[in-house]
């Protein structure tokens, strides 16, 4: 898709976001901002399996997405608002509902909102602090 744009300021933009899009999810992600986006695509594919289902949810993000912010972060690949923008961009969709429905609903059911849980910190099944400090 990148490859056919003729403008070059929307081409510029768009490329980096295809790159990524060609690697992840079918490999490993290598970056945060990787990482955040084959969470994504599985996202989108997950509602189109199951389009009355919450989002797969986030659960232990802190836990699974650490590693890919610290070694952005120490490396100097991403700063910490360019990463602060990727989650905003990354939990955006959740916060709003956009299943198709074929009869009126009554009143106000679950499946009407994208509800997902973020856990920060915490303890492990043993007790453990798990927060990342």
């Amino acid at each position: 898709m990148a490859e056919a744009e003729v403008r070059p300021d929307r081409k510029s933009r768009i490329a980096p976001d295809a790159a990524i899009c060609e690697h992840v999810p079918e490999y490993p992600a290598r970056t945060f901002h990787e990482a955040l986006q084959s969470m994504a695509i599985i996202g989108v594919c997950k509602l189109y399996e199951h389009p009355m289902h919450n989002n797969p949810q986030w659960g232990r993000g802190d836990q699974y997405l650490y590693s890919y912010f610290i070694r952005d972060i120490n490396s100097g690949a991403i700063t910490l608002e360019r990463a602060a923008e990727l989650l905003a961009e990354a939990h955006r969709p959740m916060g709003h509902s956009d299943v198709c429905r074929f009869r009126k609903p009554q009143g106000v059911s679950p499946d009407q909102f994208r509800i997902n849980n973020i856990m920060l910190g915490g303890v492990d099944k043993s007790g453990t602090d798990c927060s990342n400090n």
